[in-house]
C-alpha cells in the first residue's frame, strides 16, 4: 500500500518543539538560503525535517525565493501556545504539504473535528477512526496523537480515544471546511491569529518570575540557574514520582521535643524535681506542622518586605525545582496552581484561602512583620486589605520578589506530561547542546578521544534513529575528572544510556554498532570477566569510537596552538598533503574569493591577501599598530577562533587592556585576555562555536562572521590602541 501521511515524520509536536523552532528562526524575511543557514546554526537538523514540520505548522512560508516567518517580533510563551492551539483545531488534510494525500482524491478534512465527532458517536479506537477518515490506513498517526493530546480536548491513550469533559472553550470547527487553498501564502494566512501589535517589553532571564529551563540531559540547565542565582537566597527541591502536596508545601510530622516531667497529684499535673531540686525533663515525640520547600521560600520572601524603607525593593527569594516533570505537577501544586497567574505588578492575581493548619503556621511565622508598602500593594486588589490577610495567614499570595525556576529534561517528558494550562503560566528557556569549551577527553587504551567530537557524532545518529532532539546528550551528561572521562565511567554512564534508553528500539542498525565479523556490539561485550573480576573491555570501547569515525586527539592535527607562525602559502606537492590540510586550503581559498566580492571594506583593508594556506590559521595585518588579526579554523572543536595577536607584548597591549570594558561593550563580545609571561606574546581571543566546516552551504554564514569580526576588530582595537 502506498504511504498516506497526514503530517511529516520528525519531532513530536509539543510546545517544546514549537518553542525551539521559534527560537531558531529569524524575526524577519530573508532570502531562502540565508534564512535556512541562520536557522540551522541554532537548530541542527533544520534543513532535514524540521523546516518541513515548521511549514506544516505555518510558522513560515516560502515565496519568490524568500522565507517569511510567522513571528516578526518577540512573543510570549502564552502567545505561542495560543497560536498552536488554534492551529491544532484548524489543521486539515489534504494540504499543499501532504503530497501522499491528493486533494483531487480526498476532500479537505479537519483532523481534530473528524476525530472528535467520531468520539462523540461512540468510536473509542483512535486507529479505526483514522482509517475511517479517508478509507485508507494512514501513516505517522503517532505524530497526530501527540499534537492532539498536547493542544486539544481529545485524550488518546494507546489506542483509546475520548473527550476531556473538564476543559472550556472546546468549540468544534467544521469537519469538512469549504476551503480551496493552493498556495503556501494562503495556507499560512489560514492559520493566522490576531495578536496585539505592540511589541511586548523584553524581559531578561533575571526578570522572569516563573520559568522552566529545558533541554536534553547534560546541557547545563542546573548550572545555568546556579550562575544566575549566585549570591541570592535560594530554596531548592527536586520532584520525583512520589512527590505530593505535603512534601512540597508542608504537613504534620513527628518531631522530638523536650518537655517537663510531670506527675498527677489529685487533679493537678505537678512538675517532678530531681535530686538536685531542678525540674526534670524528657524528650517526647510530638506532631508539629513542618514547612517544606514552597512554604519556606514563601515565608522568606514575605519577610523580606519587613520594615523596608521608602523606595527600597524587597530582596529576591528563589524557589528552584529540579526535574519538575519527574513529579505529577497537578498533584504536587494542588490549589497553588491558581497562584501562578501573576499580574504586571508581580503579585499573584488570584489569592487562595489557606487551610487552618497552614494559617496557624503562617500567623506564627509573620508575627512582628510590618510592611510599609501595604497601601501600595493593596491598591492592586481593589483596596482590599490583602496584606493583613497574608500576614494573618488567611490567604496565600505570591509576592513580587518570589521567583520560581525549574529544570526539565526533555528526554523525561513521558514521565508526567505537563498540561497546556500549566505550561502557559511559565516562561520557557531552551538550553541547547553546545561545546562548553572544557576540552574534555575520553581515555581509552592509553589514547584520548575528544568528548565534544564524540557528542557531535553520536547526537547525529541519535537524531537519525529517533527523529528527536530529546534523547541527545549534552556536554555535561558525563562529568570528567581533571578533564578526563575514564573508560569505566564512559561505559557505565554513556554506553549504558545509549544501549538501554536510546537505540534499543532501533535494533542497533548501522556501522556504529558493528563488531566486524562478530556481529553487533551488544552491551555485554563492553565487559570482560577474568579470574572472577569484571572489567571494562576497552578494545570494544575503542571499536565503538572508531565506528563513529573518531580519531585519538594525538592523531588529529586540527587544533595545534597558534604561536605566531608564518603561513604555509606554498602549494608544494598537494598530493603529499593530509586530508585535513586539503580541507583547510579549500576553506581559505573559498573565503579569499568570497570576501572581496561581498565586502568593499574587506577589499580595501585586506584585499592584498591573495594566497590561501594549508595552515589552520590565516593572518590579516593592520598597518600602524603592533598587533595583527588572526582567523583560525578550530576544526576539532567545531569553532572559528578570532584573535588580536601580539608577537611581543608592548605598551600598546596594556593600553588596550586598560580599555577592556569599553572594547568589549563596543564589540558585544567577552574576550579572553591572555598575556604570555616575560612579554613573549599576548593574545586577545573569542570563539564562535557549533561551526560545521563540512557543510559548504553554511560557508557563506561562516565567512560573513569572519568578515564582520575582522572589520570591527580592526576599527575598535585600532581606535583604543592609539589612545
Amino acid at each position: 500500500m502506498a504511504e498516506a501521511s497526514p503530517i511529516c515524520r520528525g519531532k513530536n509536536l509539543t510546545l517544546e518543539t514549537v518553542l525551539s523552532f521559534v527560537n531558531a528562526m529569524p524575526l524577519e524575511s530573508m532570502k531562502k538560503a540565508e534564512f535556512h543557514n541562520v536557522t540551522e546554526t541554532k537548530l541542527k537538523g533544520w534543513t532535514q525535517t524540521h523546516a518541513q514540520i515548521a511549514r506544516q505548522l505555518a510558522l513560515y512560508y516560502e515565496k519568490d525565493g524568500m522565507c517569511i516567518p510567522r513571528f516578526t517580533r518577540k512573543v510570549s510563551c502564552s502567545e505561542i501556545l495560543r497560536y498552536v492551539e488554534n492551529w491544532a483545531k484548524l489543521y486539515f488534510v489534504p494540504n499543499i504539504y501532504t503530497p501522499s494525500l491528493k486533494a483531487n482524491e480526498h476532500r479537505a478534512t479537519n483532523i481534530y473535528a473528524f476525530l472528535k465527532n467520531e468520539a462523540r458517536l461512540g468510536e473509542e479506537s483512535f486507529s479505526k477512526a483514522c482509517t475511517r477518515m479517508f478509507g485508507i490506513e494512514l501513516n505517522n498517526t503517532d505524530k497526530v496523537r501527540v499534537y492532539l493530546n498536547n493542544f486539544t480536548d481529545l485524550i488518546i491513550s494507546d489506542d483509546t480515544m475520548s473527550v476531556n469533559q473538564h476543559l472550556s472553550d472546546c468549540s468544534m470547527p467544521e469537519v469538512y471546511p469549504e476551503i480551496a487553498i493552493d498556495s503556501a501564502e494562503n495556507y499560512f494566512s489560514y492559520f493566522s491569529v490576531d495578536f496585539p501589535c505592540a511589541v511586548e517589553k523584553s524581559h531578561s532571564i533575571e526578570a522572569s518570575l516563573q520559568q522552566i529551563f529545558y533541554g536534553a540531559p547534560g546541557t547545563g540547565k542546573s548550572h545555568t540557574i546556579k550562575e544566575q542565582t549566585r549570591g541570592e537566597d535560594v530554596v531548592r527541591t527536586t520532584f520525583h514520582p512520589d512527590s505530593d502536596y505535603s512534601t512540597f508545601v508542608g504537613a504534620y510530622k513527628p518531631t522530638t521535643k523536650t518537655v517537663p516531667v510531670t506527675t498527677v497529684i489529685g487533679t493537678k499535673a505537678v512538675p517532678v524535681e530531681g535530686a538536685d531540686g531542678k525540674p526534670m525533663t524528657e524528650d517526647k515525640i510530638v506532631y508539629e506542622f513542618v514547612s517544606q520547600a514552597f512554604l519556606q521560600a514563601y515565608i522568606e520572601a514575605w519577610q523580606k518586605f519587613n520594615q523596608l524603607g521608602a523606595g527600597e525593593e524587597a530582596k529576591k527569594e528563589y524557589l528552584i525545582i529540579e526535574e519538575i516533570n519527574r513529579g505529577n505537577c497537578a498533584q504536587i501544586f494542588g490549589d497553588l496552581f491558581q497562584l501562578l497567574d501573576r499580574g504586571a505588578h508581580g503579585f499573584s492575581e488570584y489569592p487562595i484561602k489557606a487551610d487552618a493548619d497552614m494559617q496557624k503556621q503562617l500567623h506564627k511565622a509573620f508575627a512582628g512583620v510590618t510592611i510599609p508598602q501595604e497601601d501600595e500593594i493593596n491598591k492592586h486588589f481593589d483596596e482590599e486589605d490583602i496584606v493583613s490577610q497574608v500576614l494573618n495567614g488567611e490567604v496565600l499570595l505570591l509576592p513580587s520578589n518570589l521567583y520560581i525556576w525549574a529544570t526539565m529534561n526533555t528526554s523525561d517528558q513521558s514521565l508526567f506530561p505537563i498540561d497546556s494550562a500549566f505550561k502557559r503560566r511559565w516562561d520557557w528557556n531552551y538550553v541547547p547542546i553546545s561545546d562548553a569549551g572544557e576540552r574534555w577527553a575520553i581515555d581509552v587504551n592509553g589514547a584520548k578521544y575528544d568528548w565534544w567530537q564524540f557528542l557531535v557524532a553520536i547526537n547525529s545518529r541519535i537524531y537519525d534513529a529517533t527523529y528527536s532532539e530529546d534523547k541527545k546528550l549534552g556536554y555535561f551528561f558525563c562529568k570528567a575528572e581533571n578533564g578526563v572521562i575514564s573508560a569505566e565511567k564512559f561505559v557505565s554512564k554513556v554506553v549504558f544510556y545509549l544501549w538501554n534508553d536510546v537505540f534499543k528500539d532501533s535494533e542497533f542498525e548501522g556501522e556504529a554498532f558493528s563488531d566486524g565479523d562478530n556481529g553487533k556490539l551488544s552491551f555485554d561485550k563492553f565487559y570482560i570477566t577474568e579470574a572472577g573480576k569484571t572489567e571494562v573491555n576497552e578494545k570494544k570501547v575503542e571499536r565503538f569510537l572508531n565506528n563513529l569515525e573518531l580519531k585519538p586527539v594525538s592523531e588529529n592535527d586540527d587544533d595545534e596552538e597558534y604561536k605566531g607562525q608564518k603561513e604555509s602559502t606554498d602549494d608544494g606537492e598537494q598530493s603529499e598533503w593530509t586530508e585535513t590540510e586539503k580541507k583547510r586550503y579549500e576553506y581559505w581559498d573559498a573565503f579569499l574569493k568570497y570576501a572581496p566580492k561581498h565586502s568593499q571594506d574587506f577589499a580595501t583593508y585586506f584585499g592584498g591577501i591573495k594566497k590561501s594556506t594549508k595552515s589552520h590559521w590565516k593572518n590579516f595585518f593592520v598597518t600602524g599598530t603592533d598587533f595583527y588579526l588572526v582567523a583560525i579554523q578550530q576544526r576539532r572543536r567545531h569553532a572559528i577562533e578570532m584573535q588580536v595577536y601580539y608577537d611581543q607584548t608592548t605598551d600598546e597591549y596594556y593600553r588596550l587592556f586598560a580599555h577592556k570594558d569599553e572594547i568589549e561593550k563596543e564589540m558585544g563580545v567577552k574576550y579572553e585576555w591572555n598575556e604570555i609571561p616575560d612579554k613573549k606574546s599576548s593574545i586577545i581571543s573569542e570563539e564562535k562555536h557549533d561551526v560545521d566546516f563540512e557543510n559548504k552551504e553554511d560557508w557563506p554564514v561562516q565567512f560573513d562572521f569572519i568578515i564582520d569580526r575582522l572589520l570591527r576588530m580592526r576599527a575598535v582595537f585600532l581606535k583604543y590602541a592609539k589612545k
